[in-house]
């Protein structure tokens, strides 16, 4: 509805499988021979995988070499769940030129906007909460460490809200959205009780959240050697006041509010917070696929999923006006060249017979062969 819904179409599409539907891992191969890496990483799936080679298809891309050895970074989901989600966009009238992940997403905004954020040399996690699921992604020396998706919403708080208040569901997404906040339990008793007792309600539902964030960070810390340096909040729930210091506080890890679209270097546009936090993922994907990044990017629109050439044809309606205004560029080039060529024609009979009007009255008498003869050599 949303593409169909635009004046102009887009001239590219670009989507993602969730990330609970796709496996990634970051090899170190010791070759730069790209046959002798793409067998090693047919056998790496193959051996990491309970799946036969023919139900999967993967993708892999290459991160950098140092020496003789070259960092890869290899996607791969059953086939069965690229049939189904092709299928379903194209129910819809969609035809995505690129189908990549998550983590190539997400890699790719941090990759553009790094240099506006308090990011160290450790690890960097991104929230991203949603209504109903939250996917958490973990990222070091900008490379895809961790990429999760979690059955925590922003729908855990209403509904808490709804029992505890006795509200309709509308009421009290109404109340989270307009006047809902939570506090870190240090300040839980700086506040009157009525501001504890809601507090406390969204507190409450925070706990198993924060519990798959701390376990991320453990998992991260496996694979690294570190702990996550800082935290980034994305989503609508992200702006929930008190939610950033309550990270901070449980975590022991700083933790802000990712606004990406501000991030962006180039962007001279003001947007709200409200904006800003909804859209990482659509951002890090039109990143993905049209910045330097995009050598870099998962595409699992390949062989038997690889998009049809009819969706690439030439397209000869959008191309008949410029084709127009340049046959007409070309017809006035030539009469001005056949307008210049003649006028110096003329400018050189014109100067030839002043040449040899004044030869003849220098040599008078002279007979008109041997003039011609002179002129001819002169």
């Amino acid at each position: 509805e949303l593409i169909a819904g635009l004046k102009k179409q887009p001239d590219r599409v670009v989507t993602n499988l969730k990330s609970n539907r796709v496996t990634f891992r970051n090899l170190k191969l010791p070759t730069r021979d790209k046959k002798a890496i793409q067998s090693s990483v047919r056998f790496e799936i193959e051996d990491d995988l309970p799946f036969e080679e023919d139900q999967l298809i993967y993708d892999w891309v290459n991160l950098g070499s140092v020496g003789v050895e070259t960092a890869i970074h290899v996607a791969a989901t059953l086939k069965s769940n690229v049939a189904e989600y092709l299928a379903l966009l194209g129910d819809s009238g969609m035809e995505p030129d690129i189908l990549t992940t998550e983590a190539s997403a997400y890699r790719a905004l941090f990759k553009k906007i790094s240099s506006g954020l308090a990011i160290t040399d450790r690890p960097v996690m991104l929230v991203n909460l949603g209504h109903e699921r939250t996917t958490i992604y973990v990222q070091h020396n900008g490379n895809p460490v961790l990429c999760r998706e979690i059955a925590w919403g922003s729908r855990e708080i209403t509904l808490a809200l709804s029992k505890r208040y006795n509200l309709t569901i509308d009421a009290a997404e109404k109340a989270k959205i307009e006047s809902g906040f939570v506090l870190p339990l240090s300040q839980m008793e700086q506040v009157s009780e009525e501001q504890r007792d809601f507090a406390s309600s969204v507190y409450e539902c925070l706990g198993s959240l924060i519990r798959d964030v701390k376990q991320a960070d453990l998992s991260s810390k496996t694979v690294t050697a570190q702990r996550v340096g800082s935290i980034y909040l994305s989503g609508p729930t992200a702006l929930l006041p008190g939610l950033s210091a309550t990270f901070s506080e449980e975590l022991k890890i700083s933790t802000h509010i990712l606004r990406p679209l501000s991030s962006l270097g180039e962007s001279r546009v003001t947007y709200s917070e409200q904006t800003d936090v909804r859209f990482p993922l659509a951002l890090g994907l039109a990143l993905a696929a049209t910045s330097p990044e995009r050598s870099a990017l998962i595409n699992l629109r390949k062989k038997e999923f690889a998009k049809s050439s009819g969706g690439s044809s030439l397209n000869i309606s959008a191309i008949s006006k410029p084709m127009q205004t340049l046959s007409v560029a070309m017809v006035l080039a030539i009469l001005i060249l056949y307008g210049q060529s003649t006028m110096i024609d003329l400018q050189m009979k014109d100067a030839s017979s002043s040449l040899e009007k004044a030869t003849r009255n220098y040599f008078a008498g002279i007979a008109p062969g041997t003039l011609k003869n002179y002129l001819a050599n002169t």
